[in-house]
């Protein structure tokens, strides 16, 4: 984990296949359609993980896929507003 101003980073990096354009598309616009949708619940679930605690989830695609989970640092932002 490393900090990136008032959020703490996770990133997880995989050289596997990677998560599919079409799967990442979906998540980036926050809808589905009964012709674009998501597979499975493990991504939605993390999603709306995520952004109910303030934070993003993003996806970097090159040889692999790296995921990345930002978190808002609630002590950090409020000394940061405070002062």
């Amino acid at each position: 984990m490393t900090r990136h101003g008032q959020f703490w980073r996770l990133s997880v990096a995989d050289d596997g296949p990677g998560i599919p354009d079409d799967e990442r598309m979906v998540l980036n616009r926050a809808t589905e359609t009964s012709l674009e949708h998501g597979s499975g619940l493990g991504l939605w679930l993390a999603k709306w993980l995520v952004d109910a605690s303030g934070g993003g989830l993003t996806f970097a695609v090159d040889d692999g896929t790296v995921a990345r989970v930002d978190i808002l640092d609630e002590a950090r932002s409020q000394s940061e507003t405070d002062g």
